[in-house]
């Protein structure tokens, strides 16, 4: 008798505690939640429609017919907008200026190789708040150093190239 007493007690709390909220979520679909095919869900099946999409092109396409020529000099012209302008307007428009420029700042400040154009002090300009002439607003130019790395590279390449070295015979 203890024992299916105990058993009968046990069911009838857990059957409580399945009455309890939070004890356990039921796991139900429903119709609210946007997921899977919602959108058919709600408004029907999708059905692919008749229009077409029409783009710029389509839309300013006027047929001439087939022995209408091209118009050359309005392709010209397109093309050379859409291409933009060439590196020597944005490059060259102040001429050589900037011609040389190739010591780095490495080379200025652990190689020794000062800009001859900086006077030997600078001023304090209360204007723009800062010491002038800056180096970086007067660039060293002339050519770089060259330690030989490149051009030892170059032949140990083009030995490559030729073919195999064979050593030790």
């Amino acid at each position: 008798y203890y024992i299916t007493n105990n058993l009968s007690m046990v069911h009838s709390s857990d059957a409580a505690k399945w009455q309890l909220p939070g004890w356990r979520i039921e796991q139900s679909y429903s119709r609210k939640c946007l997921i899977g095919n919602w959108e058919e869900d709600r408004r029907g099946k999708f059905v692919k429609g008749n229009e077409v999409a029409t783009s710029s092109h389509r839309q300013d396409y006027k047929p001439y017919g087939t022995d209408v020529k091209p118009d050359t000099a309005v392709r010209r012209n397109a093309l050379s907008k859409s291409e933009g302008l060439g590196k020597d307007y944005l490059f060259r428009h102040h001429g050589d200026a900037h011609e040389g420029n190739i010591i780095s700042w490495y080379d200025v400040d652990y190689n020794g190789r000062a800009n001859k154009e900086l006077p030997e002090k600078r001023t304090w300009d209360p204007h723009k708040l800062c010491w002038l002439p800056e180096t970086s607003d007067v660039p060293t130019k002339g050519q770089g150093s060259k330690f030989g790395l490149a051009d030892k590279l170059r032949a140990k390449w083009a030995a490559e190239a030729e073919g195999p070295v064979i050593t030790g015979q």
